[in-house]
């Protein structure tokens, strides 16, 4: 899980180098990546599970709407 986090973390170039002077500038710009990352695997599991649902439920939505569209057009 380490290895993980250091490969997550050296693909943002700022943190590549300790370019700050201070330690708490240091650390401030990696809880500011560590929001990047969290945030960036939240959004694509967000953007897959929508996904996901719009695929099983699309069929589902066209079938009721035929479905009502025959019943308003038979009355």
């Amino acid at each position: 899980m380490v290895e993980r986090t250091f490969a997550w973390i050296e693909n943002y170039r700022k943190m590549t180098a300790d370019y700050e002077y201070k330690t708490e500038s240091a650390e401030a710009m990696l809880q500011i990546t560590f929001c990047q990352i969290m945030l960036k695997n939240l959004l694509y599991k967000f953007k897959t599970d929508s996904e996901y649902f719009y695929k099983n439920t699309h069929f589902l939505i066209k079938t009721t709407s035929v479905y009502k569209k025959r019943q308003h057009k038979s009355k």
